[in-house]
């Protein structure tokens, strides 16, 4: 076991996983100690505004290229490659411009939907943070297709500054909840140029591959990512941004905004490790995968040990002293942010073990799977929060409900994820 480990850590895998966790570490490092500053400019208010804008980008961005750009990593041929990443911008600039049309004439209307009328004069950038979002995921899968893993760092360092000097730099002039959107905006577009810089160089030869034929048949050949995956990754996001909108509603978005920066600190460990670990398993079983399920079981097996291992610390920390470093760090105004943290941890190290295995649903194209689990997702968190509607609990205690069935949820997930393999083996030696 131990060599077979010494394998791992040596390996090809394990290099890429280093190259995009050290770029976000660093990023996510940058953003901790801005927050150190921001958390002391701006109030818990502004960051309830700016986590609500935050959640609503989120939910957005999963329809804005209707999840094709997961496609673009499993594409053969340059072609194909070319076809399917114009179709992606295609229906990205579509998306952007029907946003900006109901931004523009219906804010107010939305506002009053969402019961926070100080959300009203920034809806206007939700189309533009969901054009720059849309565009970095789409070049981000072509990055990830083409293991360009040293680009990817060198974007997620400059996303980790350009947020952080946006936000700092707006607020110190005047700190209102625009300097944190405005700060995320920057974040995402200066990744953006970057990877659209390389993208340039590397295919300037094959613009001239791209076709209106072309397009279709990638529509076409991929029409099950749309039809299914998007509903699926749907319900996924929602069901992790469903909880902000609930506690705005229950709670008030002063509380909102204690929760949103809870649930930033604590998820790092899920950005800074279980996307990288996600994303680099894609790559590497998206290449040839298909053709070795016994390869990914072994793979898989060995991450979520490595994970465990990884999650643990952070989240017993979380446990014991979340109150006291997020009132050290952040301020005495955090306090409620800390206790969150606590419960939070729990869920992050669940997300943080079981999620990465997860992307078999997309390789073996479980759209249907992967849709129904994402039901049950939303379903536990309505659940969740209705039940604490219901008792009239404390948010604190909400937030409780809500971490355990969440983790269940996961762990069942990663079991079904193991099951899918093991068919796929099945299938193999028949």
């Amino acid at each position: 076991m131990i060599s077979n480990l010494k394998k791992l850590i040596h390996s090809d895998f394990a290099k890429n996983i280093a190259w995009l966790t050290g770029g976000t570490a660093i990023s996510q490092a940058i953003t901790i100690l801005a927050s150190v500053v921001i958390t002391r400019l701006y109030s818990d208010e502004d960051f309830g505004v700016f986590t609500l804008y935050v959640s609503i980008l989120s939910v957005l961005l999963i329809v804005s290229s209707l999840k094709l750009e997961q496609a673009i990593p499993i594409t053969s041929k340059p072609r194909s490659t070319m076809n399917l990443v114009a179709l992606n911008f295609m229906i990205l600039l579509m998306t952007s411009i029907i946003l900006l049309i109901i931004s523009l004439f219906f804010s107010k209307l939305i506002s009053d939907w969402l019961d926070v009328p100080k959300i009203e004069k920034y809806i206007f950038l939700i189309p533009i943070g969901v054009f720059f979002g849309g565009s970095y995921s789409i070049l981000y899968q072509w990055a990830l297709k083409e293991k360009v893993f040293k680009l990817i760092t060198r974007t997620k360092i400059t996303q980790g500054v350009g947020l952080s000097i946006g936000k700092i730099g707006i607020g110190l002039i005047k700190a209102t909840p625009f300097g944190l959107i405005f700060g995320h905006i920057i974040g995402k577009s200066s990744g953006v140029f970057s990877l659209a810089r390389i993208f340039y160089r590397k295919n300037k030869d094959n613009f001239n591959l791209i076709s209106k034929h072309g397009m279709s048949s990638m529509f076409h050949r991929f029409k099950q990512f749309p039809l299914l995956t998007l509903p699926a990754q749907l319900l996924s996001t929602g069901g992790l941004q469903l909880p902000v909108f609930l506690i705005t509603a229950h709670y008030g978005v002063d509380t909102v905004g204690q929760f949103g920066l809870s649930e930033m600190i604590v998820g790092l460990p899920v950005v800074l490790i279980g996307t990288a670990v996600g994303d680099v398993f894609y790559a590497e079983v998206a290449e040839n995968g298909k053709r070795n399920p016994e390869k990914i079981l072994r793979l898989s097996n060995k991450l979520i040990l490595k994970l465990i291992a990884l999650g643990v610390f952070p989240m017993v920390v979380l446990l014991f002293f979340g109150p006291f470093l997020f009132t050290f760090v952040f301020g005495e105004n955090w306090q409620l942010a800390g206790e969150l943290a606590q419960v939070l941890g729990v869920l992050a190290f669940f997300r943080l073990v079981f999620t990465p295995v997860s992307r078999v649903y997309i390789l073996y194209e479980r759209h249907l799977a992967e849709l129904l689990f994402n039901m049950f997702r939303i379903t536990v968190v309505v659940a969740s929060f209705g039940i604490a509607k219901i008792f009239d609990l404390e948010v604190i205690n909400a937030v409780i409900i809500y971490a355990v069935g969440m983790s269940i949820v996961y762990f069942f997930i990663y079991l079904y994820a193991q099951l899918i393999i093991k068919q796929q083996i099945k299938i193999g030696t028949k």
